[in-house]
């Protein structure tokens, strides 16, 4: 394939995946339209990489999801994925969802306790590990002895308090980190 169809094939790609990203936006920005109510939610790795994307329909008010499907992604970012897009919107359509609700950002890890793990952190996913998984912000500070139970698989019965090391005068980590050090 020359050079002029591999760039062609290329943008046309990305314009699939903008136009079936703006036609999922654009249904989120709408607001509330009533019941059937579609959720969109983003998984991954880390914050940079969605390797999955969970699509629930609530069917109405104090509902739970009656239908939920998940797309994956082997390492590729699943939201460069244009034929993924298109089943998302045709999945939402099939299921007559008035209203969309979507995350903009990844919001953990694609691993799901109880199925794929068990305990309250995912041993492969260490970036999600002490994470608030709306703001990506720290909310533990791990001790190395903690991290490298944790690394190990060590903790997987463990609660994440058991993360935070027993404040004490030899530590110093807690002042530290009071004063922003």
């Amino acid at each position: 394939m020359s050079q002029t169809l591999k760039a062609s094939s290329t943008r046309d790609n990305a314009q699939m995946i903008e136009r079936a990203r703006k036609r999922l936006s654009k249904r989120a920005k709408r607001g509330f339209r009533g019941y059937p109510l579609a959720t969109a939610a983003l998984y991954g790795p880390d914050d940079r990489t969605a390797t999955k994307l969970a699509v629930g329909i609530v069917p109405a008010e104090h509902a739970d999801a009656t239908e939920l499907r998940r797309w994956f992604s082997e390492g590729a970012d699943i939201r460069s994925d244009a034929d993924i897009a298109e089943e998302v919107l045709a999945f939402v359509a099939a299921a007559g969802a008035r209203s969309v609700v979507m995350t903009d950002t990844i919001i953990g890890c694609p691993h799901e306790e109880g199925i794929d793990y068990q305990g309250p952190t995912c041993p492969v996913c260490t970036f999600w590990a002490g994470r608030d998984r709306w703001t990506g912000e720290r909310t533990l500070v791990p001790s190395s002895k903690a991290l490298a139970q944790f690394r190990s698989g060590a903790l997987l019965a463990q609660p994440a308090l058991s993360l935070i090391p027993a404040p004490s005068a030899e530590s110093g980590w807690l002042p530290r980190l009071i004063a922003g050090d």
